[in-house]
C-alpha cells in the first residue's frame, strides 16, 4: 500500500515542478515581449514632425495600438490577446511625458492556465508583469 502512494505523491510533485516551470518560463517570455513592444511604441509612436525640431513627443494612441501588435505577435495571442496558455488578459500602456523625455510603461496581467490549479479547481495562476522605459535617443 506504501508504493502507490509515494508514486501518486511523486507523480503530484513532478506536475507541480512542471508547472512551476511553465510559469516561470512564461513570464520572462512576457517580460521580453513586454519590452520589445515598449520599444516598438516609442520608435512606431514618435512623431516626425517634432522630432525635426528637436523635441521628442510620442503619440500615445498609436504607440498602444503598435505595442499591443507586437505583444500579439511575439506571444501568439489572438485578437482577445489570449492563447492556450493564458486567458483573461489585461495590457495597459501609457506613455508619459516627463520634461524633454518620453516614458512609457506596460502593464500585462494574465491568468496562466496550468495542471495544479485545476486539479483543486482554481482556474490557473495570475502572473502579473510591469515595465517601465524611457525614450532613448538611438536604438540599435
Amino acid at each position: 500500500m506504501k508504493v502507490p502512494l509515494w508514486m501518486v505523491c511523486g507523480l503530484f510533485v513532478s506536475i507541480l515542478l512542471m508547472d512551476m516551470t511553465t510559469v516561470w518560463v512564461l513570464r520572462s517570455k512576457i517580460g521580453a515581449s513586454l519590452e520589445a513592444a515598449l520599444d516598438a511604441a516609442m520608435v512606431g509612436g514618435l512623431r516626425e514632425y517634432d522630432a525635426r525640431g528637436g523635441r521628442i513627443v510620442i503619440d500615445e494612441s498609436g504607440g498602444q495600438a503598435l505595442a499591443a501588435a507586437y505583444l500579439k505577435e511575439n506571444l501568439n495571442l489572438n485578437d482577445r490577446l489570449e492563447n492556450s496558455l493564458m486567458t483573461k488578459t489585461r495590457l495597459e500602456v501609457t506613455i508619459v511625458q516627463d520634461g524633454d523625455k518620453p516614458r512609457g510603461r506596460a502593464f500585462f496581467r494574465a491568468v496562466v492556465t496550468v495542471m495544479v490549479p485545476k486539479l483543486f479547481g482554481l482556474e490557473g495562476i495570475p502572473v502579473v508583469v510591469s515595465k517601465t522605459q524611457y525614450h532613448l535617443s538611438s536604438y540599435k
